[in-house]
């Protein structure tokens, strides 16, 4: 056999090599990825519900809330996504029995966690979050919470909310699609932010062999208690 042959069929099984490391990785990082944050089904019997006027006041985020993340990576062609995610997390809210009037939540950026510790590390560094340790969404207009009767039902209700997203120790403007389901003692809420990381003043990391999307989505579950 000629050396070229050699060489031939050397290259070929270093390239098949590469190929199946690359679909390797795409399948472990695609099935380590968490679902989407959603709100909690009721069990058992009917959710005791809230009327309008229990709403009013003070809420806080109890420690059964999360912030997540999701981004896109691209290997050799494939995609495969990322999920992060803390349970350090800081939220206020206030009520009247029409409107939510203010909110605030924060969340530890040091905290967030996935399947791999350097992954963690790239992306403690590229948020550089020994500077800016901390995220905030701060609500800059009321929100309609609709009629006492969408209130009452326990149902899950859509809404908008307007607001500032500060990461990086950037403020930017975002709106946020939220759905909440509101029961007696407590009040559940979902959504999701669009990042996009030049809006923040930081780039997606280029790794050569792993390239990250430039947007993401930040993503969370509140649970609001008294």
């Amino acid at each position: 056999m000629s050396k070229v042959v050699k060489l031939s069929i050397g290259l070929a099984i270093i390239a098949a090599l590469i190929v199946a490391a690359i679909f390797t990785y795409t399948w472990v990082v695609n099935s380590q990825v968490k679902d989407e944050l959603t709100l909690p089904s009721p069990t058992g019997t009917a959710v005791e519900t809230a009327s309008p006027d229990e709403l009013v006041g003070a809420w806080k985020a109890s420690g059964n809330s999360v912030v997540g993340y999701r981004v896109n990576e691209v290997l050799g062609g494939l995609d495969a996504t990322v999920t992060g995610r803390s349970t350090q997390v800081e939220g206020t809210a206030e009520f009247t029995s029409e409107k939510l009037t203010t909110a605030e939540v924060t969340v530890d950026m040091t905290s967030f966690h996935t399947d791999n510790s350097n992954r963690d590390s790239t992306f403690q560094g590229i948020w550089s979050t020994d500077k800016f340790p901390t995220a905030t969404f701060t609500l800059t207009e009321p929100v309609d919470l609709g009629s006492a009767a969408d209130i009452a039902s326990g149902k899950p209700i859509a809404y908008k909310a307007k607001g500032t997203m500060n990461i990086h120790g950037t403020d930017v403007p975002v709106e946020v699609d939220l759905s909440a389901q509101i029961a007696k003692g407590h009040i559940d809420v979902v959504g999701s932010i669009p990042i996009t990381f030049e809006d923040y003043g930081v780039s997606a990391p280029d790794l050569t062999f792993v390239v990250v999307e430039d947007t993401g989505t930040m993503e969370f579950s509140l649970v609001l208690t008294k």
